[in-house]
């Protein structure tokens, strides 16, 4: 374990929790990437990284049927994915990689793409696939069973509805069939000998129309195969987030966390004939419902992540007890192809504090909150030593936690690089999607603040830092201030 890991590992002041670093969203080549799983670890293992989130594409299939036999008369195109590697054998081959890394926490991860639609027509010649690039990231999934059956597009067993009345439709083709016996036996002219059978000849055209009947209704059976209905397909439009709440609820039934991963992103391309079209969808976060967080580095800051915008409007959301739970920022390299790994490793980190050094802590750190990332050249040697709320004595809550005060909250920030660089910090301290207070000070810093505000009710505070080469948002903390007895 690298000195940089050791570091780090130190426990956070007044707290009982252990700061791990963690490299969060990035492909291999099981599916879209440019290194091998293994390679991963190793260069994670170097860069002091110690917890290891990668996230393989969970389908990489595109289908595209002609109305009335879809399901016949379709093309379709597949890369690489979990799927087509097979999800057993990718759970085994991340159990190997652990083996080999004892010293780092490995944890199963998706980046999944629920949901696209067609707009045009193959034979206008102005075919797009829409919303592909809508990804959300599912992590703690290390059942194959819970990926089995993931609701995505491209995994049909996934988005299966159970049979119900209305699959009696599906059988239309057996009418037809039926008929086509019927019109096959007719005779052009019929008699009854002594017993009173039906003799005489079968008409030729009634045969034609009847066995074409039948040949029908079984292409049109086999299409129909299994005769079972899906949540939704790629042939009726914009569903808006219906598909993506579908996901996230999955995911929360069976302990899994779901984070947007790049909801700024905008993708505009085209393959062949095809084009490809995905909008940013920032708006998103705010339509759905119960999803762990989002992804503010690279592509969730300007509108998401900066004070003010649509991370803030969700928090306050909580704190009017609008929504059940926030939402947590977390750093994703959303790496693939492009560039040198260990630069983008080093470049994004997401510091996890953690009550123990197993995944289910990291999980659990993750889940509630407890967590700050930053981006820049000094990203992997930034320590938030501290950041608390508490009333003015005893130990404060840190970020994802709640402080419960009768007086006035005790704000504590502390930092520092762990290379001892001498940098001049800015740190904005954000309450309820505001700045409320603004320090400049040189690494290592400290700086308190009383917040005199008299309100009362649920707020929360969260911090932005940012130095040359370096920005670090935090997670909140909230606080709930009463009135004095």
């Amino acid at each position: 374990m690298t000195a940089l890991a050791l570091l780090l590992m130190a426990p956070v002041r007044a707290q009982e929790y252990s700061q791990l670093s963690s490299a969060i969203h990035m492909s291999s080549r099981v599916s879209d990437g440019k290194y091998s799983l293994e390679e991963i670890a190793d260069i994670a293992g170097r860069n002091g990284v110690r917890v290891l989130i990668p996230a393989d594409r969970d389908s990489m299939t595109w289908e595209y049927g002609i109305m009335p036999l879809r399901n016949i008369a379709k093309r379709t195109v597949e890369e690489r994915s979990v799927f087509s590697f097979g999800i057993i054998k990718y759970l085994k081959l991340l159990d190997s990689i652990r083996k080999e890394h004892p010293d780092m926490i490995i944890i199963p991860g998706i980046e999944s793409a629920p949901y696209y639609y067609w707009q045009g027509s193959v034979f206008d010649d102005n075919l797009v696939i829409k919303d592909w690039h809508k990804h959300l990231l599912v992590i703690g999934l290390s059942k194959s069973a819970d990926l089995e059956y993931l609701p995505v597009l491209g995994n049909p067993k996934g988005l299966r509805q159970p049979p119900g009345l209305r699959n009696i439709i599906l059988f239309w083709p057996l009418a037809l069939f039926a008929l086509g016996v019927l019109c096959a036996r007719r005779r052009a002219y019929s008699y009854t000998d002594i017993s009173g059978k039906a003799l005489g000849p079968y008409s030729g055209a009634w045969r034609v129309i009847g066995i074409s009947a039948i040949c029908v209704s079984l292409v049109f059976l086999i299409n129909n195969y299994p005769f079972l209905y899906q949540k939704f397909d790629q042939y009726h439009g914009n569903r808006g987030v219906i598909p993506y709440q579908n996901l996230i609820d999955y995911a929360n039934g069976r302990g899994g966390l779901t984070f947007w991963a790049h909801p700024e992103a905008s993708n505009v391309d085209k393959t062949g004939p095809v084009g490809i079209e995905t909008e940013a969808h920032s708006e998103y976060l705010l339509k759905a419902r119960d999803y762990t967080g989002f992804a503010v580095f690279y592509e969730g800051y300007q509108e998401v992540g900066a004070a003010g915008g649509i991370w803030d409007r969700i928090l306050l959301e909580y704190c009017r007890g609008d929504r059940k739970s926030p939402i947590w920022a977390i750093g994703g390299l959303a790496f693939d192809k492009a560039g040198d790994l260990s630069v983008v490793m080093n470049d994004v980190r997401t510091v996890l504090l953690c009550r123990g050094s197993d995944a289910a802590a990291a999980l659990e750190a993750m889940k509630k909150g407890r967590m700050y990332c930053s981006r820049g050249k000094d990203s992997s040697s930034f320590v938030l030593d501290e950041f608390t709320v508490s009333g003015g004595a005893g130990i404060g809550k840190t970020m994802g936690e709640e402080s419960v005060l009768r007086q006035d909250p005790q704000i504590t920030i502390e930092g520092h690089l762990l290379r001892g660089q001498d940098k001049t910090f800015t740190i904005q301290l954000i309450k309820d999607g505001l700045v409320v207070k603004d320090f400049e000070a040189r690494s290592p810093f400290r700086v308190s603040y009383v917040d005199t505000d008299t309100r009362q009710g649920r707020s929360y505070y969260r911090l932005e830092i940012k130095a040359q080469d370096l920005l670090v948002i935090s997670n909140p903390i909230f606080v709930q201030k009463r009135a004095v007895w």
